[in-house]
């Protein structure tokens, strides 16, 4: 694994910096890696990070947040698997939900947020394939619920996507359903099917 980043702050901050991805992202003596500083003008990568970085801020930094939020999370969700918050958020979301009309459970929602916020806690850090695709899957699911749209349904296949994406292989359905969706239920998370949620406003289940 080669880091890099661009030098930003004053050396102070550039030390604490080090110690902390020296202490958290460096891998072991069996795992070659690197961590270097570079000038933003002399590399596109980081110039790249350095964009999406700054547009995210004007999203959730509250000291620069924007009316055009929505819009910048918009375009920039196809290119991002989830975004990671320090220090990790427990409880409220960052958008109001507008669900047309639909019932909104504050209470359900918010204690849905808090279960899946304590499960990536407890195992974001578990090598095992199985357990680092559930958070991936949990990790999409929190960040659209909280940040893009409590109300819209994420399919199977953008989610089985989301894992061939981080592992670079796919997976199929099965494997899906029973190692990753299932194990999270079973773990106390709330996630509904599109079935339970047509049942719940009362429509007819047409293809599910």
């Amino acid at each position: 694994m080669q880091l890099v980043a661009g030098q930003i702050g004053d050396d102070t901050f550039m030390k604490g910096f080090v110690g902390y991805v020296s202490q958290n992202h460096i891998t072991n003596l069996f795992n070659e890696s690197s961590f270097g500083f570079v000038g933003i003008k002399d590399s596109l990568e980081v110039q790249a990070a350095s964009f999406m970085a700054g547009t995210l801020a004007y999203c959730y930094d509250q000291n620069l947040i924007t009316e055009q939020r929505s819009s910048f999370v918009e375009v920039l969700q196809k290119k991002l698997l989830s975004i990671r918050f320090w220090p990790e958020p427990f409880g409220e979301s960052q958008i109001v939900p507008q669900l047309n009309g639909a019932v909104y459970d504050h209470t359900l929602a918010t204690l849905s947020i808090n279960l899946a916020n304590d499960f990536l806690q407890r195992k974001s850090t578990n090598p095992a394939p199985q357990v680092v695709d559930q958070v991936t899957c949990l990790g999409y699911l929190l960040f659209h619920f909280q940040h893009i749209n409590a109300a819209r349904y994420i399919t199977s296949r953008e989610l089985m996507e989301q894992i061939r994406a981080r592992r670079g292989a796919s997976v199929n359905l099965h494997y899906f359903q029973t190692k990753v969706i299932a194990p999270l239920r079973v773990a106390g998370v709330l996630i509904a099917s599109k079935l339970a949620r047509l049942q719940a406003t009362g429509q007819r289940a047409g293809s599910v």
